[in-house]
C-alpha cells in the first residue's frame, strides 16, 4: 500500500519515533518506512508510537500503527 520510495523515506517519521530512536540496532541499520517495508529486524521496546502524526499516514489513509512491530500497512 505504501510504496518503498526515496520520496516516502524522506517524509518518514520512523527515525524520530520514541520507540525507534531509543534503539541502537534500528539506528545502526538505518531502519525506516516500516509501513512500506515491514517490521523491524531489531528487538524494540515500546516507547510510544507517532505513526498517526506522519504525513504518509494521511497520504495513504493508514489505520493502526506500530508498523515496526506489526509489519507493512495493508
Amino acid at each position: 500500500m505504501v510504496p518503498d520510495t526515496n520520496e516516502n523515506a524522506e517524509k518518514c517519521l520512523c527515525p524520530s519515533c520514541p520507540t525507534g530512536k531509543s534503539n541502537v540496532c534500528a539506528a545502526e541499520k538505518e531502519e525506516t518506512l516500516y509501513c512500506g517495508k515491514g517490521k523491524t529486524a531489531c528487538n524494540l521496546i515500546d516507547k510510544g508510537c507517532i505513526c498517526g502524526e506522519c504525513p504518509l499516514w494521511f497520504r495513504y489513509s493508514l489505520t493502526g500503527g506500530y508498523f515496526c512491530f506489526n509489519g507493512k500497512a495493508k
